[in-house]
């Protein structure tokens, strides 16, 4: 539920990270605006497949948070690319969409991850192209539980 930023390997100034919850809509624009990134790629969820019978307001990070990465890409006029990560749960297991905005989630996770779809869909952003990316899993050092 988490935001970090890191400079690439290439740029002249030195590494540095920020930790923050993209819930955190003033922290997170504050941070894209001293940050200036032309590229912002958000991992950042609740999960939950683990807890199929969970409300979908216990998955407000894939909503709120969504909005809160526009926002902050919004801000600055220094992004051209943001990539959303997704998940495969947007259907439920076996269902094969036939078109790239159908959905099918049969778990408050998936269908909270389905309405962050739409989020970006229609948010109509000023900041540069969007992308939905849905693997099954993502690893990284605050990865948790598996599915």
């Amino acid at each position: 539920m988490g935001f970090a930023t890191l400079r690439s390997a290439s740029s002249s100034a030195s590494s540095s990270g920020e930790k923050g919850d993209i819930r955190d809509r003033n922290k997170l624009v504050c941070t894209v605006k001293d940050f200036r990134p032309d590229r912002i790629i958000n991992l950042a969820a609740a999960t939950g497949a683990h807890r199929p019978r969970a409300n979908i307001d216990s998955f407000d990070t894939n909503m709120a948070g969504i909005k809160n990465v526009i926002a902050a890409a919004d801000s600055v006029n220094t992004v051209g690319r943001t990539i959303f990560v997704s998940s495969l749960l947007v259907c439920r297991h076996g269902y094969i969409p036939k078109t790239d905005t159908e959905f099918n989630a049969n778990t408050s996770y998936g269908q909270s991850k389905a309405a962050g779809e739409m989020i970006i869909r229609n948010a109509g952003t000023r900041a540069g192209e969007w992308v939905i990316a849905r693997p099954g899993s993502v690893w990284g050092p605050w990865f948790e539980s598996p599915y």
